[in-house]
């Protein structure tokens, strides 16, 4: 077992962005029967439209350190030819900042340094936030969403 050899911090990685929401829940459900939730780094992929989704659960779970990317940037080897990037950083600081959970990141900041790649190198950036700006906070002034079904 990985704890017995001095393994004290875990990173599970769905690198090509396969899984789900109920794949991570199980997945880290499984990983935090061997190590606190305070030990587990996890990385998220965006290959398949899924990664934002999959935040959530872990944050029920706990989870607390989770490797995302500036821009959605990234890849994977395995995968040539795909869009399949890291979890936007500035689509996650939304998500966890709506979700209730402070960040200490500045977006506006953050927006700024993920166009930068695009501005300089013509990097294509992927996510929303950055291309559509923050929606306001709830009980801050801003624009009202409105849902028709």
């Amino acid at each position: 077992m990985l704890l017995d050899i001095g393994v004290d911090h875990w990173i599970l990685a769905d690198s090509v962005g396969y899984a789900a929401p109920p794949q991570i829940r199980e997945l880290v459900t499984a990983a935090l029967a061997h190590v606190p939730a305070d030990r587990l780094t996890v990385q998220i992929h965006d290959g398949r439209g899924m990664g934002l989704a999959a935040l959530l659960p872990l944050l029920e779970l706990g989870v607390r350190t989770l490797d995302t990317s500036l821009a959605g940037s990234g890849g994977h080897p395995a995968m040539p030819g795909t869009h399949g990037g890291g979890v936007c950083t500035e689509d996650a600081v939304r998500l966890l900042e709506l979700a209730g959970v402070r960040t200490g990141i500045g977006l506006t900041r953050l927006i700024d340094a993920a166009n930068w790649p695009a501005e300089e190198v013509g990097a294509p950036g992927k996510g929303f936030v950055r291309h559509t700006g923050p929606v306001p906070a709830p009980g801050r002034p801003g624009r009202r969403l409105a849902f028709t079904w």
